[in-house]
């Protein structure tokens, strides 16, 4: 008698930390809304271009922003807000200083409290010199 109490405190017990442990899963992590992409089109080279992009927290809890980076020197994003609350967003602005002529590709990686941890948003467009 006692060994069958004991499975069934030991089962019960079980189901509560499973139960928790998969609550407090979906209480820590937000939702995100971003643009995939940012185009530029066509700009001048080592000249200063000011673009900035939403962020919006979608989800049931609160947003969580831990870093913002992009993937080269010639892109700085200004200081951004770290928590966004449910159905808020933030704007982000980002400074692009291209060197190189032709075709670019660069990124900026938004890593968060959502399951996918990154966010990624391309900057794209074409540098062409107008002289």
């Amino acid at each position: 008698m006692k060994t069958k109490t004991l499975y069934a405190c030991f089962f019960i017990i079980c189901l509560l930390f499973f139960y928790c442990s998969k609550k407090k899963e979906k209480c820590i992590l937000g939702e995100i809304e971003v643009p995939k992409e940012i185009n530029l089109d066509t700009i001048q080279p080592n000249k200063e271009y000011h673009k900035s992009f939403l962020i919006k927290n979608v989800g049931t809890t609160n947003l969580i922003i831990k870093d913002i980076k992009a993937s080269c020197d010639c892109t700085v994003v200004d200081e951004w807000d770290s928590i966004i609350r449910v159905g808020d967003s933030t704007n982000i602005d980002i400074k692009f200083t291209p060197i190189n002529l032709g075709l670019f590709e660069k990124s900026i990686v938004i890593r968060s409290n959502v399951k996918d941890e990154f966010s990624i948003i391309n900057l794209k467009g074409f540098v062409k010199d107008e002289k």
